[in-house]
């Protein structure tokens, strides 16, 4: 029974450990030594060849002389896997690509910098290797590559199966290309984006230098990683980057000072200064200046950025908002990880050549936009308390302005009424006021005779008609009362033998005027008709009424005897009917001859429409 159990087990145990043997098997190999050489080969150097041991990574400063130079790297590595499992080469990175030769063949031509080109890679590599190529035991890998950067760099690569290798390159691929081409397009959008915003709203200073930050950086992405560059526009392309560089960190200090509350013009242009000649000095002396340009430029802004931090840092212990606060932590890590990679492009120490800027912007970037509409929104709050208060205020100044309006409305009403009572008092003592006292002196004096009593008193009621008639508030207009004054002197015109000739032309259906305007009008045609009664001896009188749409002209013409001026009536004469035209701001005219006379008034008016013309 005991035997039978240990068969069992033994029986289990063996697939398991033929399982562990395959997992084992499938372990990538990690290539960390290696041998390096200078030549100018083409094919893999022999071993005789000045072959040095290096360790992986790589970093090397470049001799200056020649500007390119040729880099052969070769390992070995043993081969006991299965023949019909396909084997891979990882490489995290492999800036400066290259030929890549196992045993002597040629696997894979990844392109590599020469005299007419300059190829930088920024992304990982799987390369496949064909079963046929390997062999059982030692195998060597050999990789030709040029390099024209300062610092030459090698990483580290993996031999193992894809199942192994395929999860590690997709996460380099995603964390190094594609974050960066994610970042670099949100940039683009976003400073775009800013700077439109700020076009709308100049005073919004923040945004400008957020915008222009954004698209510096997201241009800065997309110049500094070009894999291909042409030798004939390196120039151009490294003068691209030295500016998109040196501008994202010149606005980006700008942005924190301003930020902060701390403004300086000195220092801001001082600042912009700075930049702008360091592009001046590439563009004078060309690729010499590339190692000043490289180090001690852009260290230069180094303590500028510093203040403009602790600008931040003291505005955050002030004012503990969690923008403030994002800002600064955001603006701690985006420093560290720029110099990161101020360090890793200068070799400082043994790091793999990673860049991790382009993650850290980003998230600086989005904390800049945070605060930015933190602030915003904070002053639309205040202004929307503003306008509420404001609202407020001139509601209440608007009741206020109601109530003082409907005071003043009242006061002009009783003042008006005073002036109209003043108006009627005045006009009844000058005109019936006058004729009653006449008519007293005439009647105890027994000096009338009967039919100058009855004038008289015609003359007054007349008068009283007049008064009466002009003032109604109910009908403000004009052409009634003239038509009651007409037929009303017909019969006293026609008891003395004068013949009226009553003329209109152009009326309109309605010509409103004042009841002030009215009654002297009405009045200096009661005057004028009067005088023509009294003194012209004429045996037709002709009362015309014209309108030209602009003003209304009345001309009262007899064919009498006329008068001389210098012997014009008094009193109640022509010298009151100027009185009353003036009064009204209308033109009297007269003129007098042997032949008659022909007095004219001219009202000016608010323009009306013409009556239109019946057509037969």
């Amino acid at each position: 029974m005991a035997l039978r159990l240990l068969a069992f087990l033994f029986l289990l145990i063996l697939p398991l450990r033929a399982a562990l043997a395959a997992e084992a098997s499938l372990e990538p190999v990690r290539v960390q030594h290696g041998q390096m050489l200078i030549s100018e080969r083409v094919t893999p150097p022999p071993d005789n060849a000045s072959w040095e041991p290096v360790s992986l990574p790589y970093r090397s400063i470049k001799p200056v002389d020649p500007d390119l130079i040729t880099y052969w790297f070769r390992t070995e590595f043993e081969y006991r896997g299965d023949p019909n499992l396909p084997l891979w080469i990882f490489f995290p990175k492999l800036r400066n690509g290259g030929d890549i030769f196992l045993n002597g063949k040629r696997l894979a031509s990844l392109g590599t910098s020469d005299s007419a080109t300059q190829i930088r890679w920024f992304r990982p590599f799987m390369i496949d290797i064909a079963p046929a190529l390997l062999r059982e035991g030692p195998n060597q890998i050999a990789i030709r590559f040029a390099a024209r950067d300062p610092l030459t760099s090698f990483g580290e690569f993996k031999l193992g199966p894809r199942e192994a290798l395929e999860a590690e390159f997709d996460t380099v691929m995603a964390w190094e290309t594609t974050s960066r081409q994610h970042a670099a397009v949100l940039c683009l959008f976003v400073g775009a984006f800013a700077l439109v915003f700020w076009l709308r709203r100049r005073s919004e200073h923040l945004y400008r230098s957020f915008g222009i930050c954004a698209l510096l950086w997201g241009l800065r992405t997309v110049v500094l990683f070009m894999p291909e560059v042409p030798m004939a526009h390196w120039t151009l392309w490294r003068l691209a980057y030295y500016f998109t560089t040196g501008g994202f960190i010149a606005y980006i200090t700008l942005f924190l000072l301003r930020f902060s509350g701390y403004r300086n013009v000195w220092l801001d242009r001082s600042i912009t200064g700075y930049w702008l000649l360091g592009m001046l000095c590439f563009i004078v002396l060309g690729k010499t200046a590339r190692p000043f340009m490289d180090m001690a430029w852009q260290l230069g802004f180094l303590p500028l950025v510093v203040f403009a931090l602790y600008r931040v840092v003291v505005l955050a212990l002030h004012h503990r908002t969690v923008a403030n606060m994002a800002m600064l932590l955001t603006t701690l890590a985006s420093m560290g990880l720029s110099l990161h990679d101020f360090a890793v492009q200068n070799g400082w120490f043994r790091w793999s050549e990673i860049y991790l800027l382009h993650l850290g912007i980003p998230a600086f970037l989005i904390a800049m936009l945070w605060a930015m509409l933190d602030r915003f929104i904070g002053s639309l709050e205040l202004e929307q308390d503003i306008n509420e208060r404001l609202s407020f205020l001139v509601a209440v100044r608007q009741s206020e302005l109601a109530t003082q309006y409907e005071q003043m409305k009242q006061l002009e009403r009783q003042h008006a009424a005073t002036e109209e009572r003043q108006r009627i008092m005045q006009d009844m003592h000058d005109g019936l006021g006058s004729k009653l006292l006449a008519a007293l002196i005439t009647v105890r004096d027994g000096q009338a005779s009967r039919d100058d009593i009855i004038a008289l008193l015609q003359e007054t009621i007349d008068e009283m008609r007049l008064v009466v008639g002009s003032l109604s508030p109910e009908n403000p207009d004009l052409l009634g009362p003239l038509w009651d004054f007409r037929f009303r002197m017909m019969p006293r015109l026609a008891r003395i033998g004068l013949k009226l000739v009553w003329r209109t032309e152009n009326l309109p259906e309605v010509l409103n005027v004042s009841p002030y305007t009215g009654l002297h009008v009405l009045r200096i045609i009661h005057e004028a008709t009067t005088n023509v009664i009294k003194h012209a001896r004429a045996d037709t009188l002709c009362i015309s009424i014209i309108y030209s749409g602009t003003a209304l002209e009345i001309r009262v013409e007899d064919d009498g005897v006329g008068f001389v001026q210098e012997n014009k009536p008094q009193g109640f004469g022509m010298q009151n009917m100027r009185s009353r035209a003036e009064k009204i701001g209308a033109f009297l005219d007269v003129e007098s001859s042997e032949r008659g006379c022909r007095i004219s008034l001219k009202l000016p008016l608010q323009e009306l429409p013409l009556p239109q013309p019946i057509a037969a």
